[in-house]
């Protein structure tokens, strides 16, 4: 059984997914920075905080809001029961309401907006306001760089962290075009770091050629641990492309002279026939 192999060029990469640079919506000071890079941090988990006095503001805005909203609420069935005694005009009725919707509105915007900075709008409330912001990981994964420092201004939007999920790594390998048709998706692969050795299947075929050279990037996956593996890593792969039974001959039995290749076969004892012969797949 003899595999035929394509030997190929990649490099180690991570699906956009699967790596995410934090930032925040508005600026504030530096009050606590709760991870050190390299570290491993959860989807959720806080990883500083910021101070900023305008987030009371919106808290006071959302919980005034919320206070007209109850009396608005009251005020509306108040005047729904005395239109339907036919005591009011029904212009009143519809000026409550479309406050009442205005109101409910603004309380749904308050509430997305206190979201974003990472306040549960339930537990708000006139004895506990709060001017931090929770900074938070977007995605699972490793810290890999951190710009921030204790005290320091952090701008709005700008990035305060990078996060990669290495175990999703996979290998983007580049098919020249006179080999693309012998690739197919499902090919077995081995490839080599600067130590060890993987195995990976081809999941993905791009359909169009990469800029500035007639070639595609196959994409696999790589099975097993991945510890030793980062991204941006160059490596070499061997794409099996066929797998079959021949019938074959160690290597050493084959002789050659430039293009022309040889086999002895034993007629009798110390008589041979020379035969030519034309090589194929070696393994």
């Amino acid at each position: 059984n003899l595999k035929s192999t394509l030997k190929v060029n990649g490099k180690l990469t991570l699906p956009p997914q699967n790596q995410a640079q934090v930032s925040i919506l508005t600026g504030g000071i530096v009050k606590t920075i709760n991870v050190t890079e390299g570290i491993f941090v959860k989807q959720g988990q806080t990883l500083a905080t910021i101070v900023n006095n305008e987030v009371i503001q919106l808290q006071q805005d959302y919980l005034e809001n919320k206070s007209q909203l109850v009396y608005l609420n009251t005020e509306f069935k108040r005047q729904k029961e005395l239109q339907e005694d036919r005591i009011n005009a029904t212009k009143i009725l519809q000026q409550v309401q479309n406050e009442l919707s205005i109101a409910q509105a603004k309380q749904k915007g308050l509430q997305t907006k206190l979201q974003l900075q990472g306040i549960n709008a339930a537990n708000i409330s006139t004895a506990n306001f709060t001017n931090r912001i929770a900074v938070t990981a977007p995605i699972s994964g490793f810290i890999h760089h951190i710009n921030l420092t204790m005290g320091k201004f952090a701008d709005a939007n700008t990035i305060l962290f990078d996060i990669v999920d290495n175990r999703f790594l996979h290998l983007d390998l580049t098919l020249f075009e006179k080999d693309i048709a012998k690739v197919k998706i499902g090919n077995k692969i081995m490839f080599t770091d600067v130590s060890h050795t993987h195995p990976a299947t081809i999941f993905s075929l791009n359909k169009s050629f990469e800029d500035n050279q007639q070639a595609i990037l196959a994409h696999a996956k790589i099975e097993g641990q991945t510890e030793t593996l980062l991204p941006g890593m160059y490596v070499e792969a061997r794409i099996q492309i066929e797998d079959y039974k021949t019938t074959s001959l160690p290597g050493d039995a084959v002789v050659s002279n430039g293009d022309e290749h040889y086999i002895y076969i034993e007629i009798k004892k110390n008589h041979y026939k020379q035969i030519a012969v034309k090589t194929g797949v070696t393994d």
